[in-house]
């Protein structure tokens, strides 16, 4: 049974559903336009943290202006120092989430699962697909994060987040590769070949790729995910 714990901050209201006993908090941010019961079975798997999960903002939850990766960070990062002052931080972060997730500063964040961090737009193809096939005002997430609106693109690149990254750092990526552009029955991994170069150069990043796994990997790899998940959790817990 989850609660729905509302964090007044400076740039919005941001919302968190979970338990809140006191332990260690693990964060899970969703990825754009992520259905609201995303990964809501997953507390039990984790009893010694307090799963919050959460939406970007606009998503089942109040939107936060302006839209932009650095803005929501610092909503989150300011709700989890008001929430839980003093206590370890682990964030996970979904897709977009993850962009996020690479920008918080929260006082207590100790490790971060990055799962399929889109970190560059230019030749991201299954993005313009939001064209066709988005949900209503897709463009008013999409544009400003991605750069892709209805009629005009500008690439986004998020690579220089990896240089800010304060604490380890694990990141998962599907191998059914981005390129070239192709019918497919899942949609392909997001992560490109020069930023997965980037990720695993990187001294805090561990990076996993798995085989016959596309975007979505908690759908398409649950116990590996759910391996990630506990490793980033023992970290925060242990502090």
């Amino acid at each position: 049974m989850e609660d729905r714990i509302e964090v007044s901050t400076s740039h919005g209201q941001v919302w968190f559903h979970g338990r809140d006993t006191g332990r260690p908090v693990m964060l899970l941010l969703t990825g754009a336009f992520a259905e609201a019961n995303v990964l809501d079975h997953a507390q039990p798997f984790l009893p010694d943290i307090d799963l919050w999960r959460a939406h970007l903002p606009g998503n089942h939850c109040p939107p936060i202006e302006p839209v932009s990766v650095a803005n929501f960070a610092a909503a989150y990062t300011e709700a989890l120092d008001t929430r839980a002052p003093g206590r370890p931080v682990a964030a996970v972060g979904l897709s977009t989430g993850a962009l996020v997730v690479m920008a918080l500063r929260a006082r207590g964040l100790k490790s971060m699962l990055l799962v399929e961090p889109p970190l560059r737009s230019a030749d991201c193809w299954p993005l313009f697909a939001f064209r066709e096939q988005g949900p209503a005002n897709w463009e008013a997430l999409i544009e400003p994060v991605f750069g892709i609106g209805r009629e005009s693109a500008r690439p986004t690149d998020y690579a220089p987040l990896l240089d800010t990254l304060a604490v380890p750092a694990l990141a998962l990526a599907g191998d059914i590769p981005l390129q070239p552009k192709r019918p497919l029955d899942v949609m392909p991994s997001l992560v490109d070949a020069e930023s997965r170069v980037l990720l695993a150069a990187h001294p805090r990043i561990r990076l996993e790729e798995l085989p016959g796994v596309g975007h979505n990997v908690p759908a398409q790899a649950p116990e590996r995910f759910l391996n990630a998940l506990l490793r980033v959790a023992r970290v925060a817990a242990a502090q």
